[in-house]
């Protein structure tokens, strides 16, 4: 199911050819606006996940934003639930910036938080803050978990 999500996003944010952080931002608000309204019923809760990591042996820095979903699925007559993400990820490698950061995580379920407070929560973050203006290299991709 991320796939079709992932695709909307691409589109909708290449079409543009968005860089800024703040740019992606609104389209991924519109994208997730939308996705809430429309009638999945296998998706049981949604909400965003946002992380600023400052980078390790594991991988370079970045920040990112991303729908967060848990689908539940029958299959033989067992019930399963997993996640999905789709992810909006900007490399930091090249910000100068990055030294000074820690790492910060936040998860908004729906089933918490109404969607303007979710957005509010993001938009008022110290990494949405600090990077809102820049325009890094964006990853765009989804993964089930």
């Amino acid at each position: 199911m991320y796939s079709i999500l992932e695709n909307r996003l691409k589109n909708s944010i290449t079409n543009k050819k968005l860089t800024l952080v703040s740019d992606v931002w609104e389209a991924f608000k519109g994208e997730f606006s939308k996705f809430k309204s429309e009638a999945y019923p296998q998706v049981i809760d949604l909400g965003i996940q946002s992380e600023l990591y400052s980078g390790s042996e594991y991988g370079p820095p970045c920040y990112y934003f991303a729908f967060y979903y848990q689908i539940k699925t029958v299959e033989d007559g067992e019930e399963y639930t997993n996640y999905e993400l789709v992810y909006c990820e900007f490399d930091l490698s090249n910000h100068k910036v990055v030294p000074e950061i820690k790492d910060w995580a936040i998860n908004l379920w729906l089933s918490e938080v109404d969607e303007i407070n979710i957005f509010k929560q993001i938009e008022e973050s110290n990494p949405f803050e600090l990077f809102k203006n820049y325009s890094p290299s964006l990853n765009i991709y989804g993964t089930e978990v």
